[in-house]
């Protein structure tokens, strides 16, 4: 469940046009349900961490154990669209990026928080996932910095099979669609495109798509 932010203000300030009070009654009904049905359906917290809902962070873990969701998934907000051939549609969106996302000087004070947060959720027996504050080193020589293109699929609904969830659209990069023939899915996965693609990515310069990309740089 994507929540990024622990008051209606600042939750819907980024979600546009939601609901914050609606989103926490139906948390609730789905979480009364689970436990009603005796499931084990588990229900996790995501939040996109930006510099207006930084803050939010040991608030949204309070609010999360009070409906009894024991897990917070938190990633920074991607700034993956530095390519210098982005299409044109795309860079709004870069600009909000580059004005919503943690700064260098706003690292500090994350520390700080990120270390409340880690003592509160120990408190509350909530898992915390935190994002890395800064790059880390290099992998070894030849070790992919990502692997998302090997391990995982990311098909849309128009059957475009992407390299991964960052990418987002077909205009930026594609291995193909699936719908083409029988075995498109098996064919896109080992196609031409897709092996280039994962060859550039293990080399020591990747696709333009992945080169301003949270993901291969290890802070998402």
């Amino acid at each position: 469940m994507s929540l990024d932010g622990a008051t209606a203000p600042v939750y819907e300030a980024i979600r546009r046009k939601a609901s914050f009070a609606k989103v926490i009654r139906n948390l609730g009904r789905l979480v009364d349900a689970r436990d009603e049905a005796g499931s084990a359906l588990e229900v996790r917290g995501v939040m996109v961490l930006m510099r207006s809902n930084l803050d939010e962070l040991p608030a949204l873990l309070r609010l999360l154990h009070a409906h009894r969701v024991t897990e917070l998934l938190v990633q920074r907000l991607s700034s993956d669209l530095g390519q210098p051939d982005l299409p044109a549609r795309y860079i709004p969106i870069r600009q909000y990026v580059d004005a919503a996302e943690l700064a260098p000087a706003d690292l500090a004070h994350a520390a700080t928080v990120f270390a409340e947060a880690r003592a509160l959720a120990g408190e509350l027996g909530i898992s915390l996932h935190l994002p890395r504050l800064a790059q880390p080193a290099a992998p070894p020589a030849a070790a992919p910095r990502c692997r998302w293109p090997w391990d995982q699929l990311y098909v849309t609904a128009a059957g475009e099979l992407l390299p991964c969830c960052m990418v987002a659209t077909a205009d930026r990069a594609t291995f193909g669609n699936v719908f083409d023939d029988p075995d498109g899915l098996v064919e896109r996965w080992h196609g031409d495109a897709a092996q280039s693609f994962r060859q550039r990515l293990a080399d020591d310069e990747p696709p333009q798509v992945c080169r301003s990309c949270a993901l291969y740089h290890g802070t998402f």
